[in-house]
């Protein structure tokens, strides 16, 4: 998805593929803030 251009399309998409009218309210995965790679060095050894 990049940005709000393509959330009428995904929604679409997810129409047809669940069957359902509402499926919910889409968010472009565009992040304000870039997530730095430091966060998430210690996911895999607290697991």
């Amino acid at each position: 998805c990049q940005g709000r251009m393509c959330i009428g399309y995904c929604s679409d998409r997810l129409r047809r593929a669940t069957g359902r009218h509402d499926v919910g309210w889409l968010r472009p995965r565009l992040p304000i803030d870039p997530i730095p790679f430091s966060a998430f060095q210690n996911l895999g050894t607290e697991a």
